[in-house]
């Protein structure tokens, strides 16, 4: 069961669910912050659009062949936040990939990805259509 608590009666209704929840089976009740995730619009414009409008580029102009994934994590490396994970005590930094973005963070990714593709690269790449941000 998930509930998005907009008003009152949800808040109610969720209240009311896990007064009756029991121990067997152990149940997990998680309450976090709502944040939207990514859209496929936005990931299928990123790879679809973004990436292969830079691959094909490189290729073109380089000779260099890399696949869209190659260039996803050369760009999560240039511009996603580091994010420390410490196992056994030995830290280890990791950068925040899509998996982990909401709508608003893949769009200024995206929006890092395709300036940086027009300064550094004069790759020209098409705006998305509308609802690709967040």
């Amino acid at each position: 069961m998930r509930f998005i608590i907009r008003n009152r009666d949800i808040r109610q209704r969720c209240v009311d669910a896990i007064r009756v929840i029991t121990s067997d089976p152990l149940q997990v009740v998680e309450i976090k912050d709502y944040r939207k995730d990514k859209s496929r619009e936005q990931l299928g414009y990123l790879f679809g659009v973004v990436l292969k409008a830079v691959q094909v580029h490189i290729e073109d102009s380089k000779g260099e062949r890399y696949t869209t994934d190659d260039l996803y994590a050369w760009f999560c490396d240039e511009f996603c936040e580091d994010h420390i994970v410490i196992i056994n005590g030995k830290p280890k930094v990791t950068k925040v990939t899509a998996s982990k973005m909401n709508t608003a963070q893949m769009a200024d990714f995206i929006t890092r990805v395709i300036q940086f593709a027009a300064d550094e690269l004069d790759v020209v790449v098409p705006w998305p259509e509308v609802g690709m941000q967040e």
